[in-house]
């Protein structure tokens, strides 16, 4: 717009834009509802991709969470079958007569556990 066609659309009496109106000095909206269909339209579209792309991403997470479930479950099963193969060395040692050795009655030391775990307890 030139700077004569800004000058025409100004009321001589009171100086406001044509948009305007009387009562409160709104700007009256052009063009209608056009556009907000379209905007949403694009919004549904894009929270639709949200949705999905959350969806990846939790299932990922839960399928990373069970892995590490899995492994520790592993790691159990193998500490338990670790000890029940102490504890049948000691009953033999027992039964023959022979006093086991302290090193082998005490408990196994456990390895710290690992960063993974760690998080995975703070998480649950």
């Amino acid at each position: 717009m030139t700077k004569t066609d800004e000058d025409d659309k100004k009321s001589p009496v009171d100086g406001h834009d044509d948009n305007r109106n009387s009562l409160g000095g709104k700007v009256r909206k052009q063009g209608g509802r056009k556009g907000k269909r379209a905007s949403k339209a694009i919004d549904q579209k894009t929270k639709l991709e949200r949705s999905r792309q959350s969806a990846r991403e939790c299932r990922a997470r839960k399928k990373e969470k069970y892995q590490l479930l899995e492994e520790m479950v592993e790691g159990k099963e193998k500490d338990v079958l670790d000890l029940r193969k102490q504890l049948e060395s000691l009953k033999k040692q027992l039964s023959n007569g022979v006093l086991p050795k302290p090193e082998d009655i005490l408990p196994v030391v456990k390895e710290q556990p690992s960063e993974d775990q760690v998080n995975l307890e703070k998480n649950s």
